[in-house]
């Protein structure tokens, strides 16, 4: 599993509007850095709980996970398996639902039978566990260190800090002569 994009709506630190990540193939790397408490590991927990309904310390009733002020939460992973696009949304507003969703022709389909909390997490690991087509799992590719590029973040990833009360914006890679690589 690739994950290209998780949105996130008043869950855990995140507000309103929702925060959106797009995760891309043209940078190798992504890297979460910030001020502690401006929303990090909540975008892990978001990741977690759109897959398996669980936050990182396990199962929790879901009313946990909304921002504090806020009535419910919404959470949105889009993510690549074997070639496909899929996506998976989680919301919680008076009741928890969930449904699972294949991009095919451009348009987001529902993936038939999986409906309910066990039968996503049910699909999400069986999905998992089956073979990917292909020559193997796909890596991160180096670039020589000599790399002539116009940013510095195309060399060694996209950096993303915090930037306020639980905003997370992308910023480029810091350079100068200190912080050349070797």
């Amino acid at each position: 599993m690739i994950p290209t994009r998780i949105e996130l709506e008043n869950f855990l630190s995140f507000g309103t509007p929702a925060v959106v990540f797009t995760f891309t193939d043209d940078e190798p790397l992504w890297v979460l850095c910030g001020r502690n408490g401006v929303g990090k590991s909540a975008v892990f927990d978001g990741i977690t709980y759109a897959l398996y309904g669980e936050h990182r310390a396990g199962t929790q009733k879901a009313e946990q996970l909304i921002r504090h002020g806020a009535n419910g939460f919404r959470v949105v992973l889009e993510f690549e398996f074997a070639g496909s696009a899929y996506r998976i949304t989680r919301a919680r507003a008076g009741r928890t639902t969930q449904k699972v969703e294949r991009l095919r022709d451009g348009e987001w389909e529902a993936v038939p039978g999986v409906n309910t909390a066990a039968e996503v997490k049910a699909w999400v690991e069986r999905t998992r566990r089956r073979p990917r087509p292909g020559p193997g799992p796909r890596r991160c590719s180096s670039r020589p260190s000599n790399s002539r590029s116009s940013s510095p973040t195309s060399r060694m990833g996209r950096s993303v800090r915090a930037a306020g009360s639980g905003s997370i914006r992308p910023t480029p890679r810091p350079s100068g002569p200190g912080l050349r690589r070797k």
